[in-house]
This record gives C-alpha cells, structure tokens and sequence, in this order.
C-alpha cells in the first residue's frame, strides 16, 4: 500500500496494524494515531503536523527528510528503525522509547523529552537547540556527533555513555546521572551539577571551571588531571576516587569525603576543606597552600611531600578525634563491635 503524495486532514487511526506500507512525501495534518502498530513501513519526505500520537510502535521502519511540527507524543516506541536527516520542532515526548534504532542526523528545535528512553542506538548523531530533557534515559551511545546548545537536562540516567571531548559548558545537569560513562576532556564549566552522579566515571582531564556540584558523587571515579579550579561542591563525595595532578584551586569542598582517595600531586591551593576527611588517602607532594583547614581529617593519609602553609585545623592521630568522628571510621566500628562482643561472651 502507497500513500504517495497524499494529503489527508486530521486522520484518527485507532488500534490497527499497518505492514509494508509507504507514505512517499505524504501531508498528515492533525489528527489523532492510538494504539496503532506500523511494521517495516516507509516515511520518505512526510511532514507531521499538529498529530498526536498515543502508544504508538513502529517496528523495522524507515524515515528519511522528515519533519515533524507541533506534535505531542506519548508511549511511542520505535525498534530496529532507521531515523535518518528528521526535523522536528515544538515536539513534546513523554514516556517515549528508541531502541536499537540508527538515529543519524536528527534536528530538534525546542521541545521536551519526558521520561524517555534512547537505549543502544546506532550512528547517534542529535542536535538540538533549547531543547529540555528531563528524566530520560540514554544508555550505551555516543554523543561524540551530537550538539545540545541552551538544552536543559535534568534528572537523566547517562549510562556507559562514550562522550569524551564533549562540551556540557553551562548547561543544567542537576541530579543526573554520568555512571561508568567516558567523559574523558568533557566541558563543564559552569554547570549545574547539584547531586549529579559521577559514580566510576572516567573524567580525566575534563573541565569543571566554576560548576555547582554541591552533594555531587564522585564514588571511584577517574578525576585525574582535572581542572575544577573554583568549583563549588560542599557535602560531596570523592570515595575511592583517582585525583593525582587534578586542580582545586579555591574550591569550596567543606563536609565532603575523599576518604581512601589517590590525590598525589593534586593541587587545593586556597581551597576550603573544612570538615572534610581525607582518612587513609593518598595525598603526596599534594599542594596545600593557603588552604582553610577546620577539623579537617587526614587520618592515616600518606603525607609524604605535601604542601602545607599551616597545619592549623588539621586531624592527624585517632586520639584527636571526637568521639562522633571515630565513629565515621569504619576501623572504630569494627573494633568496638568486636569489643562488645568480647564482654557478652
């Protein structure tokens, strides 16, 4: 079946199943598709506007040059498409999914994308300008060929992302989530990045000039050679992290954890660490400098080399500590469960 040239006028299309069909440069204007099902059909050169579309799958399809304008979206699910050269503008998406899908070549001008998903897709190559992506999911893709300039994403899932060399500078990411993704010379210079998640991401050599990342987590990640000289992350955590060579001149780093973190020659010039806890880190030939010391604890931490203006505000031996602060170690704990134990035999 050929829909070539056709121009219908608020079409609704509810609950049916379409196969093998082809709309060559068709005109859909409004209208209503539901629940409809279209199996290795063609889009060549159609233009959608005004449609919603509402649990709608296409499975095995081809669009190429089309353009997509004022549509409102949900449950659409695309698997195994080719998407290739599609325009879209003022498209809103929610709970929309793209999956195994080749996405080459996709424009979006403004628009949002709500709880969805674009999971293990091919050639992904999206530009987009002002767009908002929110609570969406993009898993196992590259971003290397995709451009988001004014775009909001907040509250995503980015995992085993391959982005390395992308800029992200100023853009809102709070509360994403970056895990096991390589953001290896990633741009984040003033970013939003309040509760975001780095968790064993691979960052070395990125930027985070002046980014918000207070409660951000940056649990076992690569942060080697960074440069976030002025970041503000109060009450974040570094556990287990890689530091060496990195840059932190005059950040703001109060009540975080870099706790068993590598930091050798890393540079806090001037930063403020106070409450913060370097217990067992390794913080060698590290550059203190003129950094704001409060009950900061470098309990058990390697030292050798290190840089200090004055050690005033520093926790060295476990005999300084307060006993609330022993409790943060997990060697006290032990000890003393092992103790109670002892006495209850």
């Amino acid at each position: 079946m050929m829909f070539e040239g056709a121009a219908p006028v608020d079409m609704r299309l509810v609950g049916g199943i379409v196969q093998d069909c082809s709309f060559q440069a068709a005109q859909l204007a409004g209208g209503t598709w539901s629940d409809m099902q279209f199996i290795r059909c063609r889009f060549i050169g159609a233009v959608f506007e005004r449609q919603r579309f509402e649990r709608v799958q296409f499975i095995s399809c081809i669009f190429e040059d089309c353009t997509w304008t004022q549509l409102e979206v949900a449950g659409l699910v695309m698997v195994s498409c080719e998407l290739r050269r599609l325009g879209f503008a003022q498209a809103r998406f929610a709970e929309s999914v793209w999956s195994k899908s080749v996405v080459a070549q996709m424009h979006f001008e403004g628009g949002e994308f709500d709880r969805c998903a674009f999971m293990d897709c091919a050639d992904f190559e999206m530009s987009a300008q002002g767009t908002r992506f929110a609570r969406t999911v993009f898993h196992h893709l590259s971003l290397s060929r995709c451009a988001l300039p004014g775009c909001t994403i907040g509250n995503c899932v980015l995992i085993a992302i391959e982005a390395a060399g992308f800029s992200f500078a100023g853009m809102a990411l709070a509360m994403t989530q970056f895990t096991d993704s390589d953001l290896r010379r990633c741009d984040f210079t003033d970013c939003d990045l309040r509760q975001a998640n780095f968790k064993g991401a691979n960052l070395a050599g990125a930027v985070l000039l002046r980014a918000m990342a207070t409660h951000a987590l940056f649990i076992e990640a690569n942060l080697e050679d960074v440069d976030a000289t002025a970041i503000h992350c109060p009450q974040s955590i570094f556990d287990g992290a890689a530091l060496a060579r990195s840059r932190w001149d005059r950040a703001h780093m109060d009540q975080s954890m870099l706790r068993r973190t590598t930091c050798h020659e890393a540079v806090f010039a001037e930063a403020s660490l106070i409450y913060c806890d370097f217990s067992h880190a390794d913080v060698g030939a590290a550059d203190f400098r003129g950094a704001r010391f409060g009950r900061t604890n470098f309990h058990q931490a390697a030292l050798e080399a290190a840089l200090f203006s004055d050690r005033a505000g520093i926790l060295m031996a476990d005999d300084k500590l307060s006993e609330a602060e022993k409790w943060k170690q997990p060697e006290h704990r032990q000890a003393m469960f092992q103790q109670t134990s002892t006495k209850r035999r």
